[in-house]
This record gives C-alpha cells, sequence and structure tokens, in this order.
C-alpha cells in the first residue's frame, strides 16, 4: 500500500486530499440542512391541516347549532299561531302572519338559506334565499301546485314567479325529511336527497310540531344550501393552497372550497341522483375521495387520517377529520394541500448548496493544481523526458537537444525515431476514428429506431443484461443467479402488461383482426427461434414436425405470432421432459388445421406426489378458462392456475379467429393415465419409474385459408431476375465497381418494387430470387452479393435459418444482412440480430428509407475493405519504422512463437542479421531465447547469472509485465548493461495475445541517471517545504467560509423580522396603515372577480384629545391598547383584518360580508367598548370611553377603486360624529337602503 501511495503524481498528491475534505464537508452539512428543513416542513404542514380541520369543524358546529336554533324558535313560536288552527280547521292559516315570521327568521340569519312548514295535510310554505341573495316565498297553491312568489321588505308576498314544472300536486307528507321527522318524533336531520328537479340541495333539520291531541300537526325545516356552504369553506380557506372538502361516509360531496357543486344525475321520472365525489370533474378532488373512502372503510372508532396522493405527477397531503353528532350525522372533513408550495424554498436551498459545493470544489481544484504544477514543473520535465525515453511514448518530446553533450545527443536520437514513429500513430488513429465514427453512426440508427418502443420495464430488463454480460466487472455465481431471476421477472411482467391491455381490449370488443393467409410452418418456425433462448436455458430442445404439404391458414398474422409465442412459452414453462414437439395436421371434414405442442419425457415416478398434484392441477385448467369476453377477469389462484393470463387471451384470440383451444389430453391418454399413487399408498414408500412417454400440453384449431382447391399463383419459369444495368466501367480498382445486392422475398409484387427501387440507383447490381434455397443456391454458386435483402417468412426456408447457414460460411462484415419482416415485434427483432442479421426494417418500406440504409451498409462494408488493406499496409510501415528505432524490439505470441525482430536485436544479441527468426528453431519460442539468453546474463557487478524464471523474456510471454536495469548481456569480449521490458498485450477478455521485449545498452544513460538523481533530492526538499505553506493557506481558507456562513444566516434572520414589524404597529399590535393599504387592495382585487361584497368600518375615539389632556399620554396609549384588543377579539375569520388607522382611529375590514353582517358587528363593537367601561371625565357623551363607526359596503369592480370605498366609510364616521357621536353611520349601495342612509 505504501509503495502504490508512492507512485503517485505529486500533483494529485497536493490536490485531492482538500478537494475530498471540502467535498465531505459540504455535502454532510448540506445533507443535514436539507434533512432538517424537510423534517420542519412535513411537520409544519401537517400542524396547518390539523388547524384548518379545526377552524373547520368549529364553522360546522356553528352553522348546525345556527340551523337548530331557527328550528326551535320556529317551533316555538308558530305552536300557538299555527297548531290550533291546523287541528280545528285542517287548514294552513291564510294572512301573512306565518310568512313575515318565516321571512324574519331568513334575514336574521346569514347561515339559513330556508325556513319551511309541511302541514299534515299536505301543504307547505316557505321564504328561501336564492343563490343571487334573493329572497322568495315557496308556497302550495289551491290546486296543489309548488309555486314560488317575490316577497317585500315587510315580508309580505307579491307578485308569482314560476310553479315547479312537471311536478303536479307535490306531496310532501311523501318526501323522507317529512317521515323521518314524524317517525323520529324529535329534531333530526333530513336525507340530502333532491325531491325534484329545479330544487335547490339542501342540508335541512327538521322537527314535527304535535297538536294538543298528540297528533302532528306537521313538520318544520331550516336548510342551508349546500352551495351556501361551500362558498363559507372558500372564504375560510381564501389565500391558503389546497382544497376543503366534506364527505358523508357514503362517499357523496356534501362541500367543497373549490365552488364545486355535489354532481347530481338527473332522472327520467322527473327526481334527481346525487354521484360520489369519486365522479368529480377535479381530479384532486376525485382522487382525494378515493383515498377517503378506502381508508374510512369499516373504521371504527372514529380518529384523523392522514394520507399522500398523486395527481398529475404532484404530490398532495390528504388529512382526515370525522364529524359527527347525536342527532346522526356523519360527515369527514377532507383536507387536502399540495407539497410542492411547502417544498420549493426547500428545494432553492438544496441548488443553493450544491452550488456552493461546486464553486467550492472548482475554487479549491484550480487554486490546487495551480500550485502543484508550479512547484513540480522543473522536476516534471526532467522526469517524463527520462520515462520517455525508457518507456517508449513516441508521441513526447525532450528538450535540451541543443546542448552539446551526451544528453543532447540522446535527445536528438531520441526526437528522430519519435518523429518517425508518430507519423505512422496518427495515420492509424485517423482510420480508427473513422471506423469508431461509422460504428457510431450505425448504433444512433439502432438506438433511434428503438428508442420509441423502450420503457422503464425496457429500461431494466437492458440494465441487468449488460449487468449479465460483464459491464460492472466480474459477477459471482450467486450475483448472476439473482440477476438471471431479476431479469425473468421483468420479462414475465412486461408480458403481463401486454396481457392485460389484451384483456382489456377483449373485453371491450376492441380487437380488430385482419386475417391474411399465411404459411403456418413459417410462423411456428419464427416463433420457436424467438423462444429458443428460453428453452435453452431450461435445457429444452424445440422440435418442428409440421409436413410441408399443409395448406395455409386464414388468421391476423400479429394475432397468430401472438397465440403461437403463448402457447409455446406455456409448454416451456410446464414441461417435464427434455423436449417439446410442435406438430400439426389437417382435418379435412372441418377444413381446420390442429396445431399441438407435446412434452416428451419420462412417466412420472410412482409415489412422485408433487409431480401428481402438478399433472392434476393442470387437468383441470380448462375449466377455469373464460368462455366469454365479460368473464376475462379471474382470481388469483386461477391466474396461477392456468400459468398466468396468457392462455387465457390466447383461447379468447383462437375463437375470435373461429378456432378452438384445449389442455391437458395426451394422444389419447387422459392426464389421469400419467398419475403415480399418492405416497402413502405406494409399498413401502418406494417410487419407481416408468417408461418414457409424451404428453400433449396444450392444442388448437385454426381455419385455413380456403377449401377446395388452393388458388395457383402465375410467376416466371425462373425465379432469378437481373435488372438492366448500365456497363459498369472497366477499372482495377475495386471500390469503382458496382454494389452487388440480392433481394429474397416470397411475394413477386414486393420482390418486384424492392428490385425496382433498387435497379434506378446509380452504382447497384440487382439480383432477385423468390425462395431460401434459391438464394443460398445463388450465393454458393457465386459471385457472393455485397448485400443481401432478406424476407424473414417464407415457405420453403425461414430468414433465420438462411441466415444459420449462411453464417457458417460468411461473418456480418463479409456478407450484411438486412432481413425483412411485416411487424415491428422487439422480441422479432432481437432474434434476427442475434441469428446473424445486420439490420431490420419492417414492410411496407418506403423506398427512400429502403436506399439509404442499402447505402449505409455498403458503404460501411467497403470501408472496412478499405481499412483491412490500409492494415496491412501499415503493418509493413511499421516494420520499418521499428527497424529504425535504436533499441532491440521482439514481439512474440500468447503461444510464445517469435513474430518479429528488428535488425538492432539481431546486432546486440550477436545474431546473424540476414537470418530469418522464424527460421531459426532456437528463437521459435519465448522459452527457447531465454534459455539462450540465460548463460550470457549476470547481475549487474557480479557474476552471478540471472535465474531463468526472472528474465522479462520469460515473464513477458507468460502475462506479466516486467522491467529490469540490473543485468549485464556478457558479450565476450566484455560486458554492457542492459535494460529489458517485457509488456504483454491482453485482449478484452483479459487473455494474453502478444508480448512485446525492448532491450537496449544503457552505458551512457546510467551516467546520466547519477546526474538526475542528485538533482532529484534537491527538488525533493523544495516541495516539501512549499506544501506545507500549501496547507496552512487552506486551512485560513475554510476559517473565512465559515465566518461568511454565519454572517448570511444573521442577515437572513434580520430581514425576516424586519418584514414583520414592517406592516405591525408597535403600540397595539395590530396591522398598521402600510399593512391595511395592502390587505385591502389584495381583497378588493380577489373580491372584483368574485363579485362577493367586501364591508369596512372606521372607528375613531370619542373625545380622545381630551383624553390625553385630562390623563396623560402613557394612559391614553394604554387605552388604544384596550380598544385594539376588543377589535381583535371579535376577528375570528382569516380573512378579516383589524388595523389602527392612524391615531386615535381604527379600521377592520370584513371580505364577502354583506351590509347586515357588517352592522351587526358594528353593533357588537360599540356595546363591547361600552362595556369595558373605561373612565373618561372629560368626554361629552359619555363618563366613559366610546367610539364614532363609519359602516360602508360595496361589491368591488373595474369601475372604482378601494379609495371609493374609504370614502365612503369616513363619510359616514363624519356622520355619525355629527350626530353626537357614540353611534354608527352606513354609507352602501344596498338595494334596501339606497344610496346613504344613518
Amino acid at each position: 500500500m505504501i509503495q502504490q501511495l508512492r507512485r503517485l503524481p505529486l500533483p494529485i498528491v497536493l490536490v485531492v486530499p482538500f478537494m475530498a475534505q471540502i467535498l465531505v464537508i459540504v455535502s454532510l452539512v448540506g445533507y443535514l440542512s436539507y434533512a432538517g428543513g424537510k423534517s420542519s416542513i412535513l411537520g409544519v404542514l401537517a400542524q396547518m391541516q390539523r388547524d384548518t380541520a379545526d377552524r373547520a369543524d368549529d364553522l360546522l358546529q356553528e352553522i348546525l347549532r345556527g340551523l337548530q336554533d331557527a328550528n326551535q324558535r320556529n317551533a316555538n313560536n308558530l305552536r300557538p299561531i299555527v297548531g290550533q288552527q291546523i287541528q280545528q280547521t285542517n287548514t294552513m292559516p291564510q294572512g301573512g302572519q306565518l310568512d313575515r315570521h318565516l321571512w324574519n327568521q331568513v334575514i336574521t340569519s346569514d347561515d339559513v338559506d330556508l325556513v319551511g312548514f309541511a302541514t299534515a295535510t299536505g301543504e307547505f310554505t316557505g321564504v328561501e334565499r336564492n343563490s343571487r341573495g334573493k329572497l322568495l316565498i315557496r308556497s302550495t297553491t289551491d290546486n296543489g301546485e309548488l309555486c314560488r312568489y317575490l316577497v317585500n321588505h315587510q315580508g309580505d308576498r307579491q307578485a308569482q314567479v314560476d310553479c315547479l314544472p312537471n311536478v303536479p300536486n307535490p306531496d310532501f307528507r311523501q318526501q323522507p325529511w317529512y317521515r323521518m321527522a314524524v317517525g323520529t318524533g324529535e329534531p333530526t336531520w333530513s336525507i340530502i336527497d333532491p325531491p325534484f328537479q329545479k330544487i335547490t340541495t339542501y342540508l335541512s333539520v327538521t322537527q314535527p310540531l304535535w297538536g294538543d291531541r298528540g297528533r302532528p300537526s306537521g313538520v318544520l325545516m331550516a336548510g342551508l344550501r349546500l352551495s351556501h356552504l361551500g362558498q363559507r369553506l372558500a372564504t375560510m380557506q381564501a389565500g391558503k393552497p389546497g382544497q376543503l372538502l366534506i364527505l358523508e361516509r357514503s362517499g357523496h360531496l356534501i362541500a367543497a372550497s373549490t365552488g364545486e357543486k355535489p354532481a347530481v344525475l338527473p332522472l327520467s321520472g322527473g327526481g334527481r341522483q346525487r354521484l360520489t365525489a369519486t365522479s368529480s370533474e377535479n381530479p384532486v378532488t376525485a382522487e382525494a375521495a378515493r383515498v377517503t373512502m378506502r381508508l374510512i372503510q369499516g373504521q371504527e372508532p372514529l380518529q384523523d387520517r392522514q394520507a399522500t396522493i398523486t395527481v398529475n405527477e404532484e404530490q398532495y397531503a390528504v388529512f382526515l377529520r370525522p364529524f359527527n353528532d347525536a342527532s346522526g350525522l356523519d360527515w369527514w372533513l377532507v383536507v387536502v394541500t399540495p407539497h410542492q408550495v411547502y417544498s420549493s424554498p426547500l428545494e432553492q436551498n438544496r441548488w443553493l448548496i450544491l452550488g456552493l459545493c461546486g464553486g467550492a470544489m472548482v475554487l479549491a481544484g484550480l487554486t490546487g493544481w495551480g500550485l502543484a504544477h508550479w512547484v513540480t514543473r522543473p522536476l516534471m520535465e526532467v522526469h517524463e523526458a527520462a520515462q520517455a525515453l525508457a518507456s517508449g511514448q513516441w508521441q513526447r518530446r525532450v528538450t535540451g537537444d541543443d546542448r552539446p553533450d551526451r544528453l543532447g545527443e540522446l535527445a536528438r536520437a531520441f526526437n528522430f525515431m519519435a518523429n518517425c514513429v508518430e507519423g505512422a500513430f496518427i495515420q492509424l488513429t485517423a482510420q480508427n476514428q473513422e471506423l469508431r465514427r461509422i460504428d457510431r453512426l450505425k448504433d444512433e440508427f439502432l438506438a433511434s429506431t428503438s428508442h420509441a418502443l423502450r420503457s422503464p420495464l425496457a429500461g431494466m430488463i437492458a440494465i441487468v443484461e449488460s449487468l449479465l454480460r460483464g459491464t460492472g466487472g466480474p459477477l459471482t455465481s450467486l450475483q448472476k443467479t439473482n440477476l438471471e431471476l431479476l431479469l425473468t421477472s421483468n420479462q414475465r411482467l412486461q408480458n403481463l402488461v401486454n396481457d392485460l391491455l389484451d384483456v382489456a381490449r377483449l373485453r371491450y370488443g376492441d380487437v380488430r383482426l385482419d386475417p391474411q393467409a399465411i404459411d403456418l410452418r413459417s410462423a411456428v418456425q419464427v416463433a420457436i427461434t424467438m423462444l429458443q433462448p428460453l428453452a435453452d436455458r431450461r435445457h429444452l430442445t424445440l422440435v418442428m414436425q409440421i409436413p410441408d404439404q399443409l395448406p395455409p391458414v386464414m388468421v391476423d398474422p400479429d394475432r397468430f405470432q401472438q397465440i403461437l409465442l403463448n402457447l409455446l412459452d406455456y409448454a416451456i414453462q410446464q414441461a417435464a421432459g427434455q423436449q417439446i414437439l410442435i406438430t400439426a395436421e389437417f382435418l379435412s371434414e372441418q377444413d381446420m388445421v390442429r396445431v399441438s405442442t407435446l412434452d416428451r419425457g419420462p412417466e412420472p415416478a410412482i409415489g412422485s406426489w408433487g409431480q401428481e398434484s402438478a399433472l392434476a392441477q393442470e387437468g383441470s385448467v380448462l375449466p377455469l378458462i373464460a368462455d366469454s369476453p365479460s368473464s376475462l377477469v379471474l382470481e388469483p389462484a386461477q391466474l396461477d392456475s392456468i400459468g398466468g393470463l396468457s392462455v387465457t387471451i390466447t383461447k379468447r384470440l383462437v375463437e375470435l379467429h373461429g378456432g378452438t383451444l384445449a389442455l391437458g389430453d395426451a394422444c389419447g391418454h387422459g392426464w389421469g393415465n400419467h398419475l403415480g399413487n399418492h405416497p402413502e399408498n405406494a409399498p413401502g414408500n418406494q417410487a419407481t419409474t416408468a417408461a418414457p412417454t409424451i404428453r400433449e400440453r396444450i392444442s388448437f384449431t385454426i381455419p385455413i385459408a380456403w377449401t377446395g382447391e388452393p388458388p395457383t399463383l402465375q410467376i416466371a419459369p425462373s425465379d432469378h431476375w437481373t435488372a438492366p444495368q448500365p456497363q459498369p466501367p472497366t477499372t482495377a480498382d475495386p471500390d469503382l465497381l458496382p454494389s452487388h445486392i440480392l433481394v429474397v422475398d416470397d411475394d413477386p409484387l414486393i420482390l418486384q418494387g424492392l428490385a425496382n427501387w433498387l435497379a434506378l440507383e446509380p452504382g447497384f447490381r440487382v439480383s432477385v430470387a423468390l425462395s431460401g434455397r434459391s438464394a443460398l443456391a445463388q450465393i454458393q454458386q457465386g459471385p457472393v452479393p455485397d448485400l443481401l435483402l432478406l424476407d424473414l417468412r417464407m415457405p420453403d426456408l425461414t430468414g433465420y435459418e438462411v441466415i444459420a447457414q449462411l453464417r457458417q460460411t460468411w461473418s456480418p462484415q463479409a456478407l450484411p444482412i438486412v432481413l425483412l419482416s411485416e411487424r415491428a415485434c422487439p422480441q422479432e427483432i432481437v432474434a434476427g440480430l442475434a441469428a446473424g442479421a445486420n439490420d431490420h426494417l419492417t414492410k411496407p418500406v418506403t423506398a427512400s428509407e429502403l436506399i439509404a440504409r442499402t447505402r449505409a451498409h455498403l458503404q460501411v462494408r467497403q470501408l472496412q475493405l478499405q481499412q483491412q488493406r490500409a492494415a496491412a499496409e501499415h503493418e509493413r510501415k511499421i516494420a520499418l519504422f521499428l527497424d529504425a528505432l535504436p533499441a532491440g524490439v521482439a514481439v512474440y505470441q500468447a503461444g510464445g512463437d517469435l513474430l518479429y525482430l528488428n535488425s538492432l536485436g539481431r546486432q546486440l544479441l550477436n545474431l546473424d542479421p540476414n537470418l530469418d527468426p522464424s527460421l531459426d528453431p532456437s528463437l521459435n519460442s519465448a522459452a527457447p531465447l531465454s534459455v539462450s539468453l540465460a548463460d550470457r546474463l549476470y547481475r549487474a557487478g557480479t557474476d552471478q547469472p540471472i535465474e531463468l524464471a526472472q528474465i522479462p523474456v520469460q515473464l513477458g510471454a507468460t502475462g506479466q509485465a516486467a522491467v529490469t536495469e540490473t543485468i549485464e548481456l556478457d558479450r565476450g569480449s566484455r560486458r554492457i548493461p542492459f535494460e529489458m521490458r517485457a509488456v504483454p498485450i491482453t485482449d478484452e477478455a483479459g487473455q494474453v495475445t502478444y508480448a512485446v521485449v525492448t532491450f537496449q545498452d544503457i552505458t551512457e544513460r546510467q551516467k546520466t541517471a547519477t546526474i538526475l538523481a542528485n538533482y532529484s533530492r534537491s527538488l525533493e526538499a523544495e516541495v516539501a517545504n512549499r506544501t506545507a505553506a500549501l496547507i496552512e493557506s487552506n486551512r485560513q481558507l475554510e476559517i473565512q467560509i465559515l465566518e461568511r456562513q454565519r454572517a448570511e444566516q444573521a442577515l437572513q434572520r434580520a430581514n425576516q423580522e424586519l418584514t414583520r414589524l414592517a406592516q405591525l404597529d408597535g403600540l397595539t399590535q395590530v396591522a398598521n396603515r402600510r399593512g391595511f393599504d395592502e390587505h385591502l387592495a389584495r381583497e378588493w382585487a380577489r373580491l372584483a372577480r368574485s363579485g362577493r361584497p367586501l364591508s369596512l368600518l372606521l372607528l375613531d375615539v370619542d373625545c380622545f384629545k381630551a383624553y390625553n389632556d385630562c390623563y396623560g399620554h402613557p394612559s391614553g396609549d394604554d387605552c388604544l391598547i384596550q380598544v385594539a384588543r376588543v377589535l381583535a377579539d371579535m376577528i375570528c375569520r382569516p380573512a378579516d383584518l383589524v388595523a389602527r388607522y392612524g391615531g386615535e382611529e381604527f379600521a377592520i375590514i370584513l371580505p364577502e360580508t354583506p351590509l347586515e353582517g357588517a352592522i351587526a358587528i358594528a353593533h357588537q363593537v360599540r356595546t363591547r367598548i361600552r362595556g369595558r367601561q373605561l373612565p373618561h371625565e372629560r368626554s361629552i357623551v359619555a363618563p366613559f370611553v366610546t367610539v364614532s363607526i363609519g359602516v360602508s359596503c360595496l361589491v368591488p369592480s373595474s369601475d372604482c377603486k378601494p379609495a371609493t370605498l374609504i370614502a365612503m366609510a369616513d363619510s359616514a364616521l363624519y356622520c355619525a360624529k355629527q350626530a353626537g357621536r357614540d353611534r354608527y353611520c352606513v354609507r352602501a349601495n344596498h338595494p334596501s337602503i339606497g344610496q346613504a342612509a344613518v
């Protein structure tokens, strides 16, 4: 380990450790920041949802309590008015007293939209507020019709508006809410069920009104429109992301903050039916409803729940809270909040941290690299020059060749040698780059054609297959087994996805067939070729026994190929033997062809109960297969017994073709004939074996293409045709000769069209063949074509069989083959390429695509031929260059055969320079050469010979890299110091293919090395000093970074505090004038879009200057604080705002509040401030503090500005002061008040 660290380059030692420290520290800080932020955000999100659910619960409690109170008031007030008259006269009281009473109940409460009374005689009178806020009276007429009437400001009935159409004589005694109220005898909540069309859906509470004799006089009801409830939820949720839903346990939508109304389906009989919330047009609402129904199903006791949903690739948090009461309500509050709103700051923080990390890494890397380069440049100059001379890196140059000493001579010799070799390497590199570019173009072409077919499953399969091929390094047997299991599972999952799509199409009858006459034998051969890898993994042999005389079958080619693949796959999975036979026979009496798959293997052993159970289970498969498209949904146990959905889908496809499918009958034997005995019935519990047998796994019948005599196709007597070509030029250059293309297809029309297209292109010579056997005969007779266009499905030989025979003689580079087929099935394409095809085209193919791909393959072949000729020429030139090198060079094959020894090597070894080394037996292998040199090689400075196993020549031939400079060669008269270097050359698999040995006289170099060693020691001392300085500078830099981070965090906290203080009044702790202006502008714009009212209250403390003069300014400040607390305690809605308008003036913004509500709040404000009894001796109104209030209300629009609303409130405030203070005045555009009122 220490030796390896010492070999690391000095720049890496100086830079990498510090970069690694920075990376670890910044990454750890970033991760902790991200994890903490994520945890905090999720906690805030959960708390916000709980708060929203609490507010919604309070709102519902308030609304429901208001409805119950209104109904109870009606019961108390109407019992003496209505009950006695109904009991005596059996009629509804006449006159406007009942109408005015009901009208007064509606206008006094914003949460009551309907108040009504249905008598025991079937009459009904009620007052309702429609969606536009208009009050109407709904009552039955003398003839029994239910009509609506206008009402004036005193509650009196006016003109008739309309009557309920298509529902004559409605009897409210038959409505569910009436019967429930009479049946229970106490207040109860009615079913949310709209009885008739054009009647609004209400949430209503009902209560029976009992007479003196114990009989019901009628039923009182008070209701709230569900759309009104949705508006209240929207008001509460305003300005917040997400949705707020109220659902029944049955799944029906009560209300939604999005404004969506409960889904209602009109019925033909005149009524309406509610739909569940899962039918909502809002995808978020529908998905949240589905999750809610799944979570609350059967949940007892009721408790809060949380879940996460994904809609349009965006995540939402769902919070569920039960809502029920003693009267029978069973609702769920659903809060839906998007994650993105709260996680976006976290994502920004993560990118900021990544940016800081990258910047620190870049800064540290540049700084360290610059310092390292500056320190090591003199040392590396000398070191690299010495390594270049020693290692043979000819592209490098040595400086100092102008020196007059021996270093200059050595530099000039090296530069001359490097210049010679560099030219050869540059030319060879250019050729290799061109080949790689062409290969890359071919790869990109293949990738682009298959890109549209890829899916996540296909990506997983590709990754697993690449790992199995060793992309990630060597694999253990356990790893290979696990990866193969994963690959098989992914492939089965991919097939299951396709099967599920087919099940859906079959179930809804969406399968369209395109029957064509095809050859059965060719189709079966294609299926066998595609499934052969699966059979090989299970050690099975697929054998086709189909006669050539079978007539064609009339099927859809794609679907028939799917049938064959599914059945063969099923047979392979269920195989118990070693061979699967595929047979076919013609059933003449039925005009059908019967195809069977047979499992040939040994008879199951008697007593082998596991095999008996498997066969017995398989024998019961047939009744489980679906008989109709509507019954294609099977239980998991059935799917397992059938082997998945594939057999079910196959049976339906066979039936759509007019055939039948059967399982389990074995060549005249039932499956029961192959069953052994139960283990407990076997004597001695000893299993015996039986003779081999043949079991039929599955069979099906399919109609033939025609009956009677088959039609004949008239073709030319010869199936070989050559298109007319121009006379080729007479030249000896093979690159200028026309390219020979052979087209093979059994369809004469397609064959003629392809040949015509190619014949029109210059430089092409086209030949054709109508069958695979004819094509093989032409190729064997010669000449061999440059390109073969081959059809996949042919009657005599399939394209796979033709390719298999051709690849025994010609490689894909020598004879390119392009496969033609009617389908673009991935399995078919992969099987073709695996068989040896170069490319695949799908028919019908366009002329432009055919010509482009043909030229591309021909160009690749021409370039490969040119490269082969160029490589031979380069080898000759390299041999000349190596002879010119100032060192001995020897090249050996992996087996030890000597391929090359240059002239200088012969001289150094005292060999005959004119003798061919391949003819010298002593040099023909690595071992004899090592033995011949062993008695002439000594350790430097000694008389001790070097062992045979330590000679670099021997080590290089056995696959070991070796370098030695401590040897001397005895040349008789003297010993010379020698350097020998042996380098093995391996292939991609790591096997040694060649060994290159270089050796040279290093007498002069040893002298030079002594000088360089002294110089290197001085440089190392200098580097150590500068390294210590660099470490200190990095430490100072880290300290500065930490200080900068602390300063940024403090600045961020200060900015947040300033933002909060900018909109808060320091004295009263309510919003200041700036916060008031921003909130008013925001609510004005929002309500202008929705058309809802906006109310404003301006308050002024009466005689406040006199209060300050009497009690002092500190007491005055305390008075303002007390007033602000009273106002803040009265505001409970999130959208409302209390602000200090200026001095002793305050303002209250009330969005979506009508004028009546604003007046009620003004009255409460005045009453509560008077109730405080803050002493004020100088007041001219009362002995305590009072306020004057100006109230204004209008509907925002684009025609006016918020200043109009402020001016109206200010005018009303001035009017209140003029009228004597301690009161409120109103200015509003309201139909019941007019332009101005006090």
